[in-house]
C-alpha cells in the first residue's frame, strides 16, 4: 500500500455512497491520521538531520512527504464534509433522533452533532 491509499480509499468510499450515510469508517480514519503523523516526524527528523548542510538532497523527498499529507488533508476533509452533509439532510428528514439503521452507520461525535445541529 502506497503513501495516500487510506484517504483515497476514503473519497471513493463516500462517492460511492451517493446521498446515502455508509458505516463510518475509523479504522481508515485512524490509519490516514497516523500517515500524516509519521510522515511528519519524519520530514522533521530529515531537516535536523540535515540542518546547516546540503538541503537539495532530501529537499525533494520532504516535498513529497508534504505533498501526500496535503492529500491526505483533503481527503479527509471531503470524506468528513460528505458525511456532514449527509447528516444534515437526515436530521431535516428525520429530526434528532435518527433510526436504528442509521444510528449504527454513524460515530458517537455525528450523533453528537446531529443532536446538537437539531437545537
Amino acid at each position: 500500500m502506497g503513501h495516500g491509499d487510506d484517504g483515497l480509499r476514503l473519497v471513493r468510499e463516500a462517492r460511492r455512497a451517493g446521498e446515502a450515510l455508509s458505516p463510518y469508517n475509523d479504522e481508515a480514519v485512524r490509519r490516514v491520521l497516523q500517515e500524516m503523523n509519521e510522515l511528519f516526524d519524519v520530514a522533521m527528523t530529515l531537516l535536523r538531520q540535515f540542518q546547516g548542510e546540503d538541503l537539495q538532497t532530501v529537499s525533494p523527498l520532504i516535498a513529497y512527504y508534504n505533498l501526500v499529507i496535503r492529500r491526505d488533508k483533503r481527503c479527509l476533509a471531503a470524506y468528513l464534509k460528505h458525511r456532514t452533509d449527509c447528516i444534515r439532510r437526515l436530521s431535516w428528514q428525520v429530526g434528532a433522533v435518527p433510526h436504528e439503521d442509521v444510528r449504527q452507520q454513524m460515530s458517537a461525535r455525528e450523533l453528537e452533532f446531529m443532536r446538537g445541529y437539531n437545537q
